[in-house]
């Protein structure tokens, strides 16, 4: 090869389901003068996550939370967005949506670190939050399915605000 800088990929869909690159890619290669590159590429077997999405359902939903005397029911919430970003490659993210029962699962995960969230602002806007959501991380192994730890979301019907005060008026309305 000539000296220069070249761009090395490789096409996954090849490798068939279970394999990928141990990296992301593309990945630059620099070639000077007649001097060998090694370049170091590993297959790993993917790993994947599966879970589920679970809200505050108590007893009375059109009153806002439940009564504190009864027992917080939860229930599985369609929709919802699960973010998963790589801990080693931050370029490297996934994002899940929750079924009807709230499950969700991602397959051809690169084995490592994630961290996993929900963020505020894929919930429904009538609600709003009354626990904070804090991201996890979990270890994605090569060829195993993580079963995560249910992710509980406390909300409530946001309350209506009323707004009181002088007779409102259209200036320039014909």
């Amino acid at each position: 090869m000539r000296p220069g800088d070249y761009t090395l990929r490789i096409e996954e869909r090849d490798l068939g389901l279970s394999l990928m690159v141990d990296r992301p890619l593309p990945l630059a290669v620099r070639v000077t003068g007649s001097q060998q590159e090694p370049v170091s590429i590993r297959l790993v077997r993917a790993g994947a996550a599966s879970g589920s999405v679970l809200i505050e359902a108590g007893p009375h939903p059109d009153r806002g939370v439940a009564p504190a005397t009864l027992e917080t029911r939860w229930e599985g919430k369609e929709g919802i967005a699960i973010h998963m970003q790589h801990r080693l490659w931050p370029e490297v993210r996934a994002v899940a949506i929750s079924g009807s029962d709230g499950s969700f699962a991602v397959s051809r995960m690169l084995p490592g670190p994630w961290k996993i969230w929900v963020h505020y602002s894929d919930l429904p806007k009538e609600r709003e939050l009354t626990t904070y959501i804090e991201p996890v991380v979990v270890h994605i192994h090569q060829g195993a399915t993580e079963s995560l730890a249910p992710i509980r979301i406390g909300w409530r019907r946001r309350s209506r605000q009323f707004i009181t005060g002088a007779p409102l008026s259209l200036e320039g309305a014909r």
